[in-house]
């Protein structure tokens, strides 16, 4: 890991690698704890401190896991109606409708 002298070196260090700071997002979501409707409290990244970017991170797993069932159903669909005799302008669930005791199976 390496070791920088000063902030400015860390951030000179991050700048250099203008991929990565163009890939960051502008601001984070932040759980909230307390009653409000709202689930998340957008912070831009520059004040967000680092347990601030923790509780992002563990929004983006819990969303990329959701993403990755939601991914795996949609295939599994689509797979399933192309078994069925269905084409690019087949509506989906007519096609899966249409045979009786169709079942999706989500992994």
């Amino acid at each position: 890991m390496e070791q920088f002298h000063s902030t400015t070196d860390a951030n000179l260090h991050l700048c250099t690698d203008a991929e990565k700071v163009q890939s960051l997002p502008p601001a984070i979501s932040i759980p909230r704890h307390d009653d409000c409707d709202s689930d998340a409290n957008r912070k831009p990244l520059a004040r967000a401190t680092l347990a601030e970017v923790q509780a992002h991170l563990t929004l983006l797993d819990a969303q990329i896991t959701a993403d990755i069932r939601r991914h795996r159903a949609l295939t599994e669909l689509h797979d399933m109606a192309l078994a069925m005799g269905a084409t690019g302008a087949s509506l989906v669930f007519d096609v899966i409708g249409a045979t009786q005791n169709a079942e999706l199976e989500v992994a």
